[in-house]
C-alpha cells in the first residue's frame, strides 16, 4: 500500500517489493558468436571494413606522397603500402605509433574510464557514445600522427646525422 511521504504518493522503502535482477552477459560466448551472426552483419562488416582499409591506405599514401592505387588493387595489399616503401623507412613510424598507442592506453585508463562513467550518469547513453567517439578520434590522431613522425624521422635523421658528423 502506498502512503504519502513528503506529500508525494511514494512507497516507503520497507514496503517495496524487491525483485531479483537478472543481468544478461555483455558479450556472447565463443560458441554462440557464429550462431548469432547474420548475413546482414557479415555484409556490414565487409563494407565498413573495406571502407576503413581504403581510407587508411589513402591516408598513408598521402603521408608518404605516393600516387593512389586503383580500387581493384587495394584488396591485394597485405600491408597497406604494399612494398612501395622499404621496411626500414616504415620502422620509425611503427615505433612512434606503438608508443602513441601505449600513451593513449594510459591516458584512457586515467581519463576516459572515469569520463565514461560520469557522462553515462549525466547524459545517459549519448554521453557514453560521445566519449567513445572522442577516443576513436584519438586513435586516428595517434595512427596517422605516428606515420607522420615516422616519415619526418626517416627524412630528417640522415640529414641531422650528416650535419653532426661534419661538426665533430
Amino acid at each position: 500500500m502506498a502512503r504519502a511521504i513528503d506529500g508525494q504518493h511514494l512507497q516507503a522503502p520497507h514496503t517495496r517489493k524487491r525483485t531479483p535482477t537478472v543481468r544478461a552477459p555483455a558479450f556472447t560466448g565463443p560458441g554462440q558468436a557464429l550462431r548469432t551472426t547474420t548475413a546482414f552483419g557479415i555484409a556490414a562488416l565487409a563494407a565498413f571494413g573495406l571502407t576503413f582499409a581504403a581510407a587508411a591506405q589513402a591516408g598513408y599514401e598521402k603521408v608518404w606522397g605516393l600516387p593512389p592505387t586503383l580500387w581493384r588493387a587495394r584488396w591485394r595489399h597485405v600491408v597497406w603500402l604494399g612494398g612501395r616503401i622499404r621496411w626500414r623507412a616504415l620502422f620509425p613510424g611503427a615505433v612512434a605509433t606503438v608508443m602513441g598507442l601505449l600513451g593513449l592506453r594510459v591516458f584512457s585508463r586515467l581519463v576516459f574510464s572515469p569520463w565514461i562513467a560520469s557522462n553515462a550518469v549525466t547524459y545517459g547513453a549519448i554521453g557514453t557514445v560521445l566519449v567513445i567517439q572522442t577516443w576513436l578520434v584519438g586513435v586516428g590522431v595517434v595512427v596517422f600522427g605516428g606515420t607522420l613522425v615516422g616519415r619526418l624521422v626517416h627524412e630528417e635523421l640522415p640529414r641531422v646525422t650528416h650535419a653532426l658528423k661534419r661538426r665533430g
